[in-house]
């Protein structure tokens, strides 16, 4: 899983047909908890943007849904060809598992 820090890492990731975001702070349990329980993703599917990370200030700063969106933390947004496809609050690994197949 690559941890996203700049802006040509949300441009490659960008690129991909489909990638799964988990916005996640670096001292929150339930993120490493739910990051372990989607372990059977592939690695390249999946990116890591962490809300305290001082390197993706300049990231944070250019993704205005970040603020305005990010309640809760894991907060999962899965990205179909550049477009959202779907949002999910909090731990809920069932919400996005049924997301993920929704995308197919």
């Amino acid at each position: 899983m690559k941890e996203l820090v700049s802006i040509a890492d949300w441009a490659e990731a960008m690129s991909r047909e489909r990638v799964l975001i988990m916005v996640s702070k670096s001292d929150c349990d339930e993120c490493e908890a739910a990051l372990a329980g989607i372990s059977y993703l592939d690695e390249e599917d999946v990116c890591i943007l962490s809300l305290d990370n001082p390197e993706a200030f300049l990231l944070k700063d250019e993704l205005g849904w970040l603020e305005m969106e990010v309640d809760v933390v894991p907060f999962w947004r899965l990205f179909v060809g550049g477009e959202v496809g779907g949002t999910v609050r909090g731990p809920n690994l069932e919400r996005v598992r049924s997301m993920l197949s929704e995308s197919d």
